[in-house]
């Protein structure tokens, strides 16, 4: 009549936890812009370790996956290269162009907007492209390698740092305008900030720094940036020191304000205005190639060639911690997001009390279970491996009882049963970052079996109910035993509910571009998975 048991037990699990770690991503100095390996250490170019692909933190075989999907569109331009994918002709060096030109040649020169920059526009888009800004030639400015001549290549026009944004440079141990732009290497949001696709005001080449917030990279900024020096990001216009004429370091004329031909307007950084020239650069070749007769360089958005280059990167969560600047996340290629994942087993330990008992009374039999787990694990998207461990209280409680319903059934009882399910968890965070509800759920089941004909037919049904996720379920059967040894059971089970909104992970496993309040429809709690289960059944059953 009555019986209770204490149990204590220390194990894994019944299902495994989703750990992320080892982050990809575009690892550098956020106050040098140097590259760093996947250990936080300097790329030193030169080394073998700078050649060793494994130590860089980008995740190179998708980059390759992606690359693949390109095969034959850069035939498109350059017949010659039809073997070789669209990502990777920003440093061929094969001469395909005007008898001398290699790709990675025409693209710094395009990028840098200079004479031969727009030769090369002219040569490849004739006649469709809109005009290029050339950038300035800034006191710290480097060289140029380019085959065009001095002044001609990108190297003439930006700074080391700057060189660094595009994956090449002193610091990767290369020329941009020899080697050319990589585009592994590279920082999306510098490369795409021209785009019409990017938000107004989104980050760039930003990083987060513990116990300073919010910085940007060297090379990107501009004047109205903290830390902005005309001899590392370069001058969009007369004014500042280092960009006017007989400023101290400074030969030549002073700086020409580096404004958009489409639209006008001022650029913030130098770098914006190399964004430009790129956009027109693949608008251009949209336009020129014939495969893409919707394409109106004006119009840039209108371009295949824009959109695709823009869809290989996506943007991350808003929050300064993941380099956003609060209403914006920061754009990245998708190479350099996600992380690695594991998939573990979690030891938590689970100290429990269960009792038995029946009240005369009411008729009832209870049980009722508690339990206390330390430390499960439970999915979290704003930790940084996306899960967390939390103290959690469940009680169970679970009351049957036989019960005549004569009109429904003369000879024999129903057996109702109803089980309810609570559970608390202690230190719950933000509803729409955690996996399940919270900090208390509730689930409830209801059962009702009784049986005819001396038991030979007995239906049955159960309804269950989350009251978090709104979802459930209501299942019926009915079995009929022919014989002690043969018999079926026929059911129907229908269920409802749909999932929830749940952050997006601040490290998620692909890159996208939903924006808005970086929330997707992915919390299945409750029976919401299931809710486009709905099945009807049919069992035969002979036991020998």
């Amino acid at each position: 009549r009555f019986s209770f048991q204490i149990s204590d037990f220390w194990g894994y699990e019944d299902g495994f936890t989703v750990d992320a770690f080892a982050a990809y991503g575009r690892n550098v100095d956020p106050f040098t812009g140097r590259p760093l390996d996947v250990n936080g250490e300097p790329i030193v170019p030169g080394t073998p370790e700078a050649s060793d692909l494994r130590r860089y933190p980008q995740n190179r075989q998708l980059f390759d996956v992606i690359c693949s999907a390109t095969v034959g569109i850069a035939a498109g331009v350059f017949p010659t290269l039809g073997d070789r994918c669209l990502l990777d002709i920003t440093n061929s060096q094969e001469q395909v162009l005007l008898g001398f030109v290699t790709p990675a040649n025409a693209l710094t020169a395009v990028i840098a907007g200079s004479n031969s920059g727009t030769t090369v526009i002219n040569v490849l888009a004739p006649g469709v492209a809109p005009p290029l800004r050339q950038l300035n030639r800034d006191p710290a400015d480097g060289l140029s390698g380019s085959p065009f001549g001095p002044g001609q290549g990108l190297g003439a026009f930006l700074t080391d740092p700057q060189e660094a944004l595009f994956g090449c440079g002193p610091f990767y141990g290369t020329d941009c305008d020899i080697q050319g732009v990589d585009l592994f290497n590279s920082e999306a949001s510098v490369l795409l900030q021209s785009f019409p696709q990017f938000e107004p005001g989104g980050p760039v080449a930003t990083r987060f720094v513990p116990g300073q917030g919010t910085v940007i990279l060297p090379g990107a900024r501009g004047p109205a940036d903290p830390g902005y020096s005309p001899y590392v990001d370069g001058c969009i216009g007369p004014g500042p020191v280092g960009c006017n004429a007989g400023d101290p370091g400074r030969a030549g004329p002073s700086a020409s304000l580096l404004t958009n031909p489409l639209t006008g307007a001022a650029f913030r950084t130098e770098l914006a205005a190399a964004s430009y020239n790129f956009m027109i650069l693949l608008a251009g070749l949209g336009a020129s190639t014939g495969n893409d007769p919707a394409c109106v360089p004006t119009d840039p958005f209108t371009c295949a060639f824009v959109r695709g280059v823009f869809g290989i990167a996506g943007v991350r969560r808003p929050e300064v911690r993941a380099g956003g600047n609060g209403n914006f996340g920061r754009r990245d290629f998708n190479w350099a997001g996600g992380s690695e994942i594991q998939l573990r087993y979690v030891k938590r330990n689970v100290l429990g009390f269960a009792t038995d008992f029946a009240h005369d009374k009411t008729g009832t039999n209870w049980s009722v279970e508690a339990t206390w787990i330390n430390g499960q694990p439970f999915g979290v998207a704003s930790e940084e491996r996306g899960w967390d461990r939390f103290d959690t209280f469940n009680l169970t409680m679970s009351v049957d009882r036989p019960t005549f319903v004569k009109f429904l059934n003369q000879s024999r009882t129903f057996f109702f049963n109803s089980q309810l399910f609570l559970r608390y968890i202690h230190d719950y965070e933000d509803d729409d970052a955690m996996a399940v509800h919270g900090p208390v759920s509730a689930l409830g089941t209801l059962t009702a079996i009784t049986g005819y004909h001396q038991d030979r037919l007995l239906p049955a049904v159960t309804w269950v109910h989350d009251v978090a996720s709104v979802s459930g379920g209501l299942i019926g059967q009915v079995t009929y035993r022919f014989s002690q040894d043969f018999s079926a059971t026929f059911g129907i089970a229908g269920y409802y509910g749909d999932p929830d909104e749940l952050q997006v992970p601040v490290r998620p496993a692909l890159l996208g571009n939903q924006g808005g309040d970086f929330k997707a429809d992915v919390r299945y709690d409750g029976l919401s998975a299931i809710s486009e289960r709905d099945e009807a059944f049919l069992t035969l059953r002979y036991t020998f």
